[in-house]
């Protein structure tokens, strides 16, 4: 039985340094070097031109990104300041549960350090996002350092 396709995801939340523009050129960077997904951007804003999920909570910065985690599986995530340069297949993620990039800047200290810009999950990661609604401000480190204390991967 083939896997499901992995849904493209984005989160745009209103008052920082990015702004639709930057939603647009992601979802046109996965249209042309991953063709075939579907694209999702979970906002505050409800006029964008791609679909979109509201975001729920009016959580600061970078804690919207823990939203994402209502989303079942499979999910390719990308932050907004990704730059797409070539194709991405998909597949290579098709026997993984939980995928997420080394962190190199907290690496050398850290070598089980999370970097949360590109991340892969196969099935359902709701149980991170309901941890994280019992306490919003459990970790000082951000959305990453969440993660890493809550995700184990190989």
């Amino acid at each position: 039985m083939e896997k499901a396709r992995p849904v493209i995801a984005c989160v745009y939340r209103t008052g920082k340094e990015y702004n639709a523009s930057h939603v647009y050129a992601l979802r046109d960077m996965c249209a042309k070097h991953i063709p075939g997904h579907d694209f999702v951007c979970l906002s505050n804003v409800e006029d964008l031109d791609c679909k979109t999920i509201p975001l729920l909570h009016r959580f600061h910065g970078w804690w919207s990104k823990m939203e994402l985690f209502r989303i079942p599986g499979p999910v390719l995530y990308f932050d907004l300041d990704t730059i797409i340069r070539g194709p991405i297949d998909t597949t290579i993620f098709a026997d993984k549960d939980f995928v997420i990039m080394r962190d190199v800047y907290r690496g050398p200290r850290n070598p089980k350090a999370m970097q949360s810009s590109v991340m892969y999950w196969g099935g359902d990661m709701s149980w991170l996002y309901k941890k994280f609604l019992t306490d919003p401000e459990e970790c000082p480190g951000g959305d990453q350092e969440y993660i890493e204390k809550n995700v184990e991967v190989a």
